[in-house]
């Protein structure tokens, strides 16, 4: 028969974890977070932060501009495919009655793949100015966390009995 001896038992409560000591990256104060994520998806750092409403206006308006653009990319480059057709066309015929009817049509083309294409620079514009500014909002909201309170660096006080700064 085997004995068995279960003095030598480790509880889970006494296995250390192994961790990698060669890593060890400073702490990522929240407002730095806050804007990273904002960074990443327009809205994400101030819902992270709990200001949800602030948060939830950025994403959607950034997600309406996107379907705006994309709704503009999709007619220009319909704009762009009957310019091209047009075009082509103008150029490889020699009736002058045919050439007065395609003219016009060449004209109406360009004219509207500039403008589409002066929409879609609009919104780009207006976007990189709502992400920046969703990005310098998320980091103004987000709490400042205190990582120099006088443990690695130094702290400073105020003395009320001698009404000053301390060091």
């Amino acid at each position: 028969s085997v004995g068995s001896d279960t003095s030598e038992v480790l509880i889970t409560g006494d296995i250390d974890k192994k961790t990698s000591s060669w890593l060890k990256l400073p702490p990522i104060p929240t407002k730095i977070k806050a804007l990273m994520m904002s960074t990443a998806v327009p809205g994400s750092g101030q819902i992270w932060v709990n200001r949800k409403y602030p948060g939830y206006g950025f994403m959607g308006t950034e997600a309406t501009l996107g379907v705006a653009a994309l709704f503009a990319y999709y007619q220009y480059n319909q704009s762009w495919g009957g310019f091209e057709e047009s075009y082509n066309s103008y150029q490889n015929r020699n009736d002058p009655r045919k050439l007065m009817e395609l003219r016009p049509k060449v004209i109406q083309y360009a004219a509207e793949t500039r403008r589409y294409n002066a929409f879609m620079k609009g919104i780009r514009g207006v976007s990189f100015s709502i992400w920046v500014v969703n990005m310098v909002h998320a980091y103004l909201v987000a709490p400042s966390d205190d990582y120099f309170d006088g443990e690695y660096f130094f702290d400073l006080e105020y003395d009320p009995g001698l009404n000053q700064l301390q060091f």
